[in-house]
């Protein structure tokens, strides 16, 4: 089984990763990760970074490749305020 990175939405979407890093702070309905990863790599960390690992900074999201459709609809649909569509614009890559 692999996940996607944001990396791999980031390419997907034809979006920078750090839009997807941006969408997902800025955005509390964002699709959550399915996986995260790197929590039990990191030496002293904390039961509550375990149970928090949205708040980790040093965990890597991951998710599901049969959810891309579910994150191209949030896309489409789920981004809400005039400042959405400017955000979407300046992030998108050149074509």
């Amino acid at each position: 089984m692999y996940f996607l990175s944001q990396t791999d939405l980031a390419r997907e979407l034809g979006v920078t990763p750090d839009a997807i890093r941006l969408w997902r702070k800025r955005y509390p309905d964002f699709p959550e990760p399915d996986s995260w990863t790197g929590l039990d790599q990191v030496p002293g960390e904390d039961a509550d970074a375990r149970e928090n690992p949205r708040e980790n900074s040093r965990s890597v999201p991951g998710w599901l490749p049969g959810r891309l459709p579910e994150v191209r609809r949030w896309r489409e649909t789920g981004m809400s305020g005039q400042g959405a569509r400017a955000d979407l614009a300046a992030r998108e890559l050149p074509r």
